[in-house]
């Protein structure tokens, strides 16, 4: 029942929005699913069934990784992106509806963006993890598994590409998680990142 709180309003919300082009009914219908998501992640957590399997790493530890995994997504936007969307390009189903005006542009790059990140690094590192780990224990299935869902979430933003370019962020947002398990440097490189992307739609 968790995974189905956490994890299905990802989906759902992308089907109930598929060829809506109004931003606010996307932005109700958007925090709404990540609200329920939430839910599912406590329930998990609070049944008992998941527990963090690692300690977290020490801070200077951590803002290493932090800096690594900055780093490494910048480049990734910069120079492996285009190479993606070159190759990957293709089955748009949607496209972002515009955004009505400055005030609710700043908004939703601000307070909007880091609730959509903060949530998304707890279901698809925290929460994933750790039932993934309930079963298999090692670090390439969990990154690879937690990368690959988070990777198909985003294919219903539109195209196959947007899904690829997901999947490989979800590699270094799962390598650095499983070092530190330090959720903080997932959520601040991630929004860092999209704020990166978004002030430049």
């Amino acid at each position: 029942m968790a995974i189905i709180l956490a994890i299905g309003p990802f989906i759902v919300r992308r089907i109930v929005l598929l060829g809506d082009d109004n931003y606010l009914h996307w932005m109700a219908i958007d925090y709404l699913a990540r609200c329920i998501s939430v839910s599912g992640v406590i329930l998990g957590f609070q049944s008992g069934l998941l527990r963090p399997a690692h300690q977290r790493a020490a801070w200077p530890r951590s803002l290493q990784v932090f800096l690594l995994l900055f780093f490494a997504e910048y480049a990734e936007q910069a120079f492996g992106l285009p190479v993606i969307q070159h190759y990957f390009r293709f089955m748009e189903t949607s496209a972002w509806p515009p955004i009505p005006g400055p005030t609710l542009r700043i908004a939703d790059v601000s307070f909007g963006l880091l609730f959509a990140v903060f949530v998304e690094e707890l279901v698809f590192r925290k929460f994933l993890f750790a039932v993934t780990e309930r079963w298999l224990p090692q670090q390439l299935p969990v990154v690879m598994i937690s990368a690959t869902v988070f990777g198909l979430i985003h294919f219903t933003s539109g195209v196959i590409d947007t899904m690829v370019n997901a999947f490989v962020h979800g590699i270094f947002f799962g390598l650095a998680y499983w070092t530190t398990r330090r959720l903080s440097i997932c959520v601040a490189s991630h929004y860092l990142i999209d704020l990166f992307i978004f002030i430049g739609r």
